[in-house]
């Protein structure tokens, strides 16, 4: 499923963008490129197994991920 067949909308108001860019040094233009990037690498490793459909990995769950990364 690609970004934008998920229908994600940003809903982070504008102190909150600003925050996300001091802070973890992110860009929005940039945002679904790397969950594009992290979920295309999510499907081409054999040892993680999660059916495509129902149960995909939203976008929204992939970003918080990114961002708990970029925290540590």
């Amino acid at each position: 499923m690609a970004a934008s067949e998920d229908n994600y909308v940003c809903q982070l108001d504008k102190r909150s963008i600003e925050k996300a860019k001091k802070e973890l040094n992110e860009d929005p233009k940039d945002r679904l490129n790397a969950v594009n990037a992290l979920r295309t690498w999510i499907q081409q490793q054999p040892h993680i197994t999660f059916k495509l459909g129902q149960s995909t990995i939203s976008t929204l769950q992939l970003l918080k991920f990114l961002t708990i990364i970029k925290l540590r």
